[in-house]
This record gives structure tokens, C-alpha cells and sequence, in this order.
């Protein structure tokens, strides 16, 4: 996807389109469903790419967690991280909102007593070098 096209159809986005996982946001139906999640993909990793890529710890996300009562995301930046499972199974960006979730035990395959071990966060998206050269606990 070309950046040109990733900026068009974000232009279209709103928390309509990611609600109800159809175009309605995008009243001209310049893209498919997929067209705007690859350009909502392309966006926050232009956004990330700047950032200085590093594992975080479970003790940083619950710290995050914790800055607010309401756990909401404190910082400037999009509340995304990458996500990635032991094995290369998964890697992907996921969002705040998500990661609370898993830190409340409400993703199994996410429990908290297993990261560092069956999956980790990541501030950005990590190289494959990077990845590899990060031990699993």
C-alpha cells in the first residue's frame, strides 16, 4: 500500500467504521474493509516507526495500568503496542484498550502469570533481528 492511498483512506475512518467492521465511514466506498485496516496499520507504524523499539516489562504495563483510575492511556502517542507470541505465531499491534484486557485475565491466551514467556509487548514494531535477539523468560 502506497502512503498516498494509506493518508485517503484514513480520511474516511471513524469509530463508526471500527465499531460495525464495514464501510459505512467511508460513504464513497473508496476501499474494502481490509484496504482500511492495512491503512489504519501502515498509519500507527508510520506514527511508531520514530520510537525507540524495546520490550517492556509486565511491572512497566501494570505501572501504565495503574498511572490513572480509569486506565486509560496517558501518553501523547497512540495507545498501541506491538504484540507478539513465543513461537512467531502472532505479531501484531494491539491496542490499549486490549492490553487491559489481558492484563485482567480476560484473554486466556493472554494471561498475565505467562508473559515474557507465551507473549510479550513491544513499544514499536521490532525487527526480526531485534526479536530474535530478545531471550523468551
Amino acid at each position: 500500500m502506497t502512503n498516498e492511498k494509506a493518508l485517503e483512506l484514513l480520511g474516511g475512518l471513524t469509530g463508526t467504521f471500527a465499531a460495525n467492521r464495514s464501510c459505512e465511514a467511508d460513504p464513497y466506498k473508496r476501499a474494502s474493509y481490509q484496504e482500511h485496516i492495512e491503512a489504519l496499520e501502515f498509519a500507527i507504524t508510520m506514527i511508531f516507526e520514530h520510537l525507540p523499539v524495546r520490550l517492556m516489562t509486565l511491572g512497566e504495563l501494570r505501572s501504565i495500568y495503574d498511572l490513572r483510575e480509569d486506565h486509560v492511556w496517558p501518553y501523547n502517542t497512540p495507545p498501541y503496542l506491538w504484540v507478539e507470541t513465543n513461537r512467531n505465531t502472532a505479531h501484531y499491534w494491539m491496542s490499549w484498550s486490549n492490553v487491559i484486557a489481558c492484563l485482567e485475565g480476560q484473554f486466556p491466551k493472554y494471561d498475565p502469570d505467562d508473559y515474557g514467556k507465551s507473549w510479550r509487548c513491544w513499544t514499536s514494531r521490532p525487527t526480526d533481528a531485534q526479536r530474535e535477539a530478545t531471550p523468551w523468560n
